[in-house]
């Protein structure tokens, strides 16, 4: 076979063609894979104003059954050592918070070791004056609102949330707990 100019540019064209055909394979495998991403990230949204959290039970610090209910009010939530501080602050600081039915505090400790969970963090639970419901695994948690270092407080009527709030601070958590 002689090999002309002509001939040799169809099969260089013809080379490239086969080349981004297979990168164009490529590149919709990529898409479809990130599309898909998004759609199990999509499924797992955090709770918003008007979403119903129905009733969360776990187990406090003694391993005893407690959780939110259909009478409670206003839900705590830390999933950080700084966010379970301030709340901590913010009830010892208000004995009479203790024995409110409509107040619940729930704190996720997923993320800790196990071993550290078990021997330091659990029984420094125990020293609290007050319940505290523990989500070991995460999974009743998981879709709670967040943010990093702060404690939130969710405002709730008959386990609908009406308002989410933030708390960097013990005396504005405080205020806020003291309120009706």
């Amino acid at each position: 076979m002689i090999f002309t100019s002509e001939t040799m540019d169809m099969e260089i064209i013809d080379y490239y063609l086969k080349y981004f055909y297979s990168l164009e394979r490529y590149m919709k495998t990529v898409l479809l894979m990130i599309f898909s991403l998004f759609i199990v990230t999509a499924n797992a949204s955090t709770l918003v104003v008007g979403n119903n959290i129905g009733s969360i039970q776990l187990q406090d610090q003694f391993e005893q059954s407690y959780g939110s209910q259909e009478n409670t009010k206003k839900l705590l939530f830390s999933r950080s050592m700084k966010g379970g501080t301030i709340i901590e602050e913010a009830l010892t600081a208000d004995e009479t918070l203790h024995e409110n039915p409509t107040l619940v505090y729930i704190a996720d400790i997923s993320g800790m070791p196990s071993l550290i969970s078990r021997f330091f963090a659990i029984p420094g639970f125990q020293k609290f004056p007050f319940k505290v419901a523990l989500d070991k695994e995460g999974t009743a948690t998981k879709n709670m609102p967040s943010k990093d270092d702060q404690a939130t407080l969710l405002l709730l009527e008959d386990g609908k949330i009406i308002g989410i709030n933030y708390f960097s601070s013990k005396t504005t958590l405080l205020t806020e707990l003291q309120q009706n």
